[in-house]
């Protein structure tokens, strides 16, 4: 018999990793493409990156998937309605980086729904990120 916390670790996938320079764009298994320009990363004190990055991509988008991850989509002490959640972690060389200049995320039609907005999470959080508002998909892609 497992515990939770033993039942979620066997069974989450660690998500699609990804190596790349300069300008790239990489698409998830369900379609969601994240393009990185030039200068999409600095390092925690603000340096440039410069050379290749690895990115993790985690998408979660069912109900126990959320559940599994331990990812509440909750804003403010409200309930959100969720497509889901899409995580992106880059590092060069094991050192942990920050989003510099420009992410650029596309979502498919049918993930998103009409009217529907995009929130970021507080990148440090490990249980509950706090869910901040940044601007409604145009679902048309």
């Amino acid at each position: 018999m497992y515990s939770f916390d033993e039942f979620r670790k066997k069974y989450q996938d660690q998500g699609q990793k990804y190596s790349f320079n300069y300008d790239h764009t990489i698409t998830t298994k369900r379609g969601i493409k994240v393009t990185f320009i030039r200068d999409a990363f600095t390092y925690l004190d603000g340096k440039p990156v410069l050379g290749p990055v690895e990115v993790e991509v985690l998408e979660l988008h069912t109900r126990g998937e959320m559940i599994l991850y331990n990812r509440p989509s909750v804003s403010a002490g409200e309930i959100l309605e969720s497509q889901g959640f899409l995580r992106i972690r880059a590092s060069q060389k094991g050192v942990p980086l920050l989003y510099g200049a420009y992410l650029e995320v596309t979502v498919p039609a049918n993930i998103a729904q009409s009217g529907m907005m995009m929130f970021l999470g507080d990148p440090d959080s490990t249980f509950q990120p706090s869910w901040t508002p940044a601007g409604r998909f145009d679902s048309s892609a």
